[in-house]
């Protein structure tokens, strides 16, 4: 495993993707603690990745929120290319979700309000992040949230735009299959509320610990974001506030026009309902596991 690169003491491995190793490096020029995300040595000197690299550190350009990865630099002339982000503290809602279900119970709603203000932030500079779902958000114990992962982030542009992506992505599905909505599968204009699907089934998915969706085969699972109505939240978990359900459904919508029409409106809705659990009954959801 590498331990040093460039300016950088690697400290330990955070992940593998499909293209790059994560690592948890100190910057001795920043002084600080920074994320290197750095391409596989196969990948080292492949297009595609090289242009992931640069589009995110493009996105992360026009961004400026403290619930967003901030891309510092992408270093391309090296041996290993890799961009160099800063340290968003946390664990993956995901692992939370399963691991530590009762946390979620307590924080859910703040890390919510937290992931739709990036969100709204991402919005109002003309982007969608695209990729909404609980590994790409971080959660700390103190309600903080951070949304990560900007490599899908998406323009918001006119149909002309997304007519030659579908033309150019044909038989192709942008996105992670659990969490995508209905416009992406079919490569039609995307929008605030394309974040909004994906942010309602991971929603969905912290109170009830499961997917509204499922299927064995991974086809399937499109078929059902175009087609199935997934079930009501508070019929998979009674305890639930019955507003909580509705606001998930109306998140979850087929149609995006009947979908709230901004993260703002997420975040007052919230704020309206208060708690997850009708009586107040943290954990009553379920054990996690």
């Amino acid at each position: 495993m590498l331990q040093t690169l460039d300016g950088y003491t690697l400290m330990r491995l955070i992940c593998q993707t499909a293209s790059s190793e994560v690592f948890l490096a100190h910057d001795h020029r920043r002084r600080e603690d920074v994320v290197l995300k750095v391409a596989l040595p196969q990948l080292a000197g492949d297009k595609r990745t090289l242009s992931h690299f640069a589009h995110e550190a493009k996105v992360s350009e026009a961004l400026d929120h403290p619930n967003l990865v901030k891309v510092y630099e992408f270093v391309q002339r090296a041996q290993r290319p890799y961009l160099v982000m800063k340290l968003v503290p946390g664990r993956t809602l995901k692992r939370v979700i399963y691991r530590d279900s009762d946390v979620a119970d307590r924080l859910g709603f703040a890390w919510m309000v937290r992931a739709c203000q990036a969100l709204g932030h991402m919005h109002s500079r003309g982007w969608v992040h695209l990729d909404i779902k609980p590994e790409n958000l971080l959660v700390t114990d103190t309600g903080e949230a951070g949304v990560i992962d900007l490599a899908l982030a998406q323009p918001l542009a006119p149909r002309s735009f997304w007519r030659s992506l579908a033309t150019r992505f044909q038989g192709q599905t942008m996105g992670t299959r659990s969490y995508i909505a209905p416009e992406q599968i079919e490569n039609r204009p995307v929008s605030p509320a394309t974040d909004i699907y994906s942010l309602g089934i991971t929603l969905f998915e912290m109170y009830a610990r499961r997917l509204p969706l499922t299927a064995s085969d991974p086809d399937a699972i499109l078929q059902m974001h175009l087609r199935t109505r997934p079930p009501m939240l508070h019929h998979v978990v009674p305890e639930v506030h019955p507003d909580l359900s509705r606001l998930v459904a109306r998140m979850l919508e087929k149609n995006p026009d009947l979908r709230p029409h901004s993260t703002d409106v997420v975040i007052e809705q919230l704020a309206r309902i208060g708690r997850p659990f009708e009586h107040g009954a943290a954990g009553a959801a379920g054990a996690g596991s």
